[in-house]
């Protein structure tokens, strides 16, 4: 609210927190100029004087000035629930709805220390429900944390104890992510980042248990596997194992790769990009190279002579055509 408060005016927010604003006349004068019993600094002493300026003499600009607490009072009163709004309309000024407004919502010191600590209940018990989805899960932590900070709480838990809890939360599904994660360590990431990386792996999920991959997956076991061949099913834990050595050694290749990126980077500077223009025009023309056929690299059994099978072999046509023609 105070987002679209101070969106509309910079002073919608001198308003709500100092009252309306008054719309006056300054004017400057000496009272004891002409008095002689006074001191020379006492009679050159400024008095400033503010009165009320009459509203037939306002500018244009002193009255929107001064319809600013209608305004924001309006806006604040309307932003809330039908259950508040009622409580509300006794309010005179922006402030006073404002101060209502906290005092419902927020409470007393000790309601918000039981709120506090409700909330912080509800961080340590963060679950995953059994059929509640990647993105229902993310609007529920950021909503939690978002109570957690207009209670002036928001930095109560730092991102690595937000994203050890989220971890710890995800339901059976997410299995072989946290036994990855329990083994590696806490990675060094915010909450987003990790509900980014939860997402990609969950597409990757779905894409394999798609019906097209199993289709294909099935195939190649039915020609390539025999029964001597065929392997029981992994355990559980077999499996948590298996994922877990395969995640690490992707992790281990990627980290390798960019190393091995950035000392090429430090070893050319300015010339990395030229080089990586070269290698893949090289790449490219021996690409296009590989894929088309070689010519005359067959060689013939017959005449011992490249770019011919014994089949075609001119030499061998040219003799049987001979043998026929002496047979008639």
């Amino acid at each position: 609210m105070m987002l679209h408060l101070e969106a509309i005016s910079d002073e919608m927010v001198t308003v709500i927190n100092d009252g309306p604003i008054k719309i006056e006349v300054v004017s400057s004068s000496c009272p004891r100029a002409n008095d002689d019993t006074a001191t020379p600094s006492e009679k050159n002493e400024v008095v400033i004087v503010r009165k009320p300026k009459d509203r037939s003499e306002w500018t244009s600009e002193e009255a929107k000035r001064f319809r600013l607490d209608g305004q924001a009072r309006n806006i604040i009163i309307r932003s809330t629930p039908d259950s508040i709004q009622c409580k509300l309309w006794g309010a005179k000024t922006a402030k006073e709805a404002w101060k209502m407004v906290q005092d419902l919502c927020a409470g007393s010191e000790k309601t918000k220390e039981n709120k506090l600590e409700v909330l912080k209940l509800r961080f340590q018990n963060f679950k995953q429900g059994p059929t509640e989805s990647l993105e229902e899960l993310d609007f529920r932590f950021t909503t939690l944390i978002s109570e957690m900070a207009a209670l002036g709480e928001g930095s109560r838990y730092s991102d690595a104890e937000k994203v050890k809890t989220i971890i710890r939360g995800l339901n059976q599904e997410w299995v072989h992510t946290q036994n990855f994660y329990y083994n590696q360590g806490v990675p060094n990431i915010s909450p987003t980042e990790l509900f980014s990386h939860l997402a990609a792996v969950n597409y990757e999920t779905k894409q394999r248990e798609s019906p097209s991959a199993e289709k294909s997956q099935s195939v190649a076991l039915l020609t390539k596997a025999t029964p001597s061949e065929k392997k029981e099913d992994l355990s559980p834990a077999e499996e948590n194992a298996l994922a877990v050595r395969n995640m690490k050694k992707f992790v281990s290749k990627e980290i390798e790769r960019r190393k091995a990126k950035e000392t090429l980077k430090k070893h050319l500077g300015s010339n990395y990009h030229k080089y990586k223009t070269d290698s893949s025009s090289l790449n490219k023309q021996a690409q296009q190279s590989s894929d088309t056929p070689a010519v005359g690299n067959d060689l013939c059994f017959y005449c011992q002579k490249p770019g011919h099978f014994k089949r075609d072999c001119p030499l061998l046509k040219s003799k049987s055509g001979e043998k026929s023609s002496r047979g008639r």
